[in-house]
């Protein structure tokens, strides 16, 4: 098939646990894992034209699973089992830092998320959707909607 004419440039070790989610902006690959912790890779290629990836900082702060990333521009978004949301500063190299707001109000694992500009949609295991407002008082609920049935 097809696939027979793939090849894996590189592959990514160094996890405690399974991989959860992935994100990836410019060079930078964002990647979860059972351990809580959200690795930052730094992507380059190497003078023979192979890629290399190196761990430049662990972003720490969920005390469960990550369960989704997304990154726009500077921002980067996890949901966690833990119940919250963070967003996170990508530029920062203080991973003590990096988190700028946490947003809590779901009352089990948040199993999804997206973003479209200042609005960040979340999904989760308590049968809730929830829109918040990324750019007013730092995580605060703006609108809980759709309760599924």
């Amino acid at each position: 098939g097809n696939g027979d004419n793939v090849t894996c440039l590189l592959v990514l070790e160094g996890f405690e646990k399974w991989g959860r989610a992935l994100a990836v902006h410019g060079n930078r690959l964002f990647s979860t894992a059972k351990d809580y912790g959200i690795k930052v890779w730094e992507i380059t290629k190497d003078e023979d034209g192979g890629v290399e990836a190196n761990c430049v900082l662990v972003f720490k702060g969920h005390t469960a699973s990550v369960s989704g990333l997304i990154v726009q521009g500077d921002r980067m978004f996890s949901a966690s089992w833990d119940n919250t949301l963070r967003m996170w500063d990508t530029t920062s190299a203080d991973p003590d830092t990096a988190c700028l707001a946490t947003f809590t109000g779901h009352t089990d694992d948040v199993t999804s998320l997206t973003v479209s500009g200042d609005w960040l949609f979340s999904g989760s295991d308590d049968t809730t959707l929830r829109v918040w407002d990324t750019a007013s008082a730092f995580g605060e609920v703006q609108e809980a909607t759709c309760v599924h049935r």
